[in-house]
């Protein structure tokens, strides 16, 4: 069985169980059960969720991950949380740590996913899907010398209306769970080499009961 490890924000969180059942026939996935949140808590913590997983990291085949829509959040001061140079260093950070965490594995990023602007409810905090756009070519310069496929769920996700968002920012719905699932799958299967032939069935309820951050 090969092994998968999903590291990520909310949007991971949406997916993440969804793209076990599709690989069950073929691999193990593991996840962190909280949000990975942003990229400097990333830095802090990739080899802790490997401790508390109980990983053998040498055995890792495939790390799927993503930060950015933490990071890009304007606080009440009207400033990001983390700044997009900062940003920029802290992705190429993570890179490293997961290579040297997972030194066999194969690395996917996942692009930051589009907002709902008009949905925004959540007062002093804003997102900008300007802004995110930045912060995702950010992160392509920072992995552009490594070895890593860019799963760009930004642009997948981007021309659909807002039906398919279950708030301002997730997209917990059946369809985009699917949807965006099923994009994971593929990526992963692509750089495994392995067949959709061996996918199982996905069918169940994959909504989070509650909205798992901003």
């Amino acid at each position: 069985m090969k092994k998968i490890l999903l590291l990520g924000d909310s949007i991971r969180m949406g997916y993440d169980k969804y793209t076990r059942d599709k690989l069950s026939n073929i691999a193990e996935v593991y996840f962190p059960e909280e949000n990975c949140k942003f990229s400097m808590n990333m830095v802090r913590y990739i080899y802790e969720w490997a401790d508390k997983l109980k990983l053998k990291r040498e055995e890792i085949d495939v790390v799927h991950w993503n930060a950015g829509l933490w990071d890009c959040l304007h606080m009440e001061d009207g400033e990001p949380l983390i700044p997009v140079d900062i940003y920029e260093r802290t992705v190429d950070r993570i890179q490293g740590l997961i290579n040297s965490a997972y030194p066999n594995a194969k690395s996917i990023f996942a692009t930051s996913t589009p907002v709902s602007e008009q949905m925004w409810k959540w007062q002093g905090k804003k997102r900008y899907n300007s802004e995110i756009e930045q912060y995702n070519e950010a992160a392509r310069r920072a992995l552009s010398k490594y070895d890593v496929k860019i799963n760009d769920l930004y642009a997948l996700l981007s021309p659909l209306p807002d039906s398919y968002h279950s708030d301002a920012t997730h997209y917990y719905t059946p369809e985009s769970t699917k949807l965006i699932g099923d994009e994971v799958v593929s990526n992963i299967l692509s750089v495994l080499g392995v067949s959709e032939s061996c996918l199982s069935e996905a069918e169940r309820d994959y909504s989070p009961d509650k909205i798992i951050g901003i």
